[in-house]
């Protein structure tokens, strides 16, 4: 199956789950607006039924909404796979290779058992994977050094030492160093005050 094959059939379980969910809430309203118009006291087979149904039709809501996710994991893993063969195109690296070979090999197997814990492992791994093809990159990483150098300085803990990083990260800018680069750029990330919104990160290895 090709990556474009997948984007659709991922797409089409999404529109079904949609459906689906949205057909079960539609009748869910229709029958609470009936069990309103019942006195408290009614104790017919109608209630029974209606309060029967009511229970089967939350159960179909549960089961959409975790297809719904699953879907959207999926997605997310073809997403993350495509771009890491993008970055892969670029590294010409049989080592680097072998890992997303090994990373996806029986990925159509795998992805039919719908394990959220066992695609989120593969996503992880291999935003892994690129990152360690985006660090050796002097572009990227400086870029990325860039972004936390022209933050504010009230955005990082300790200022000075903000200050100091930044001092470095221009010097080591100049001798064209990537594996020095991203060190100060980690250092100047644990000295933020808040990591949970900084997006830049993420996927990078460094960061959640």
């Amino acid at each position: 199956m090709n990556e474009k094959h997948a984007y659709s059939s991922a797409e089409e379980a999404r529109q079904e789950a949609a459906k689906a969910l949205q057909t079960a809430l539609d009748r869910l309203k229709d029958i609470q607006r009936r069990l309103k118009k019942m006195r408290d006291d009614d104790v017919t087979d109608m209630r029974y039924q209606l309060d029967d149904e009511k229970r089967k039709l939350a159960e179909i809501i549960d089961r959409a909404g975790k297809e719904q996710r699953m879907v959207g994991l999926k997605e997310e893993y073809y997403h993350t796979k495509s771009s890491c063969q993008y970055y892969l195109s670029t590294a010409n690296n049989p080592s680097l290779q072998k890992r997303f070979d090994d990373c996806t090999r029986d990925e159509h197997e795998w992805l039919g058992y719908n394990s959220s814990g066992f695609i989120k492992r593969k996503i992880r791994e291999l935003n892994l994977l690129s990152w360690d093809i985006r660090r050796k990159d002097l572009g990227y990483v400086t870029n990325l050094y860039l972004y936390y150098a022209m933050k504010a300085d009230d955005e990082y803990k300790d200022i000075k030492k903000a200050a100091l990083l930044k001092k470095r990260g221009d010097e080591a800018l100049e001798r064209k160093l990537p594996d020095e680069i991203v060190g100060i750029v980690y250092q100047l990330y644990e000295l933020l005050i808040d990591k949970d919104t900084d997006e830049m990160m993420k996927g990078t290895g460094l960061a959640g």
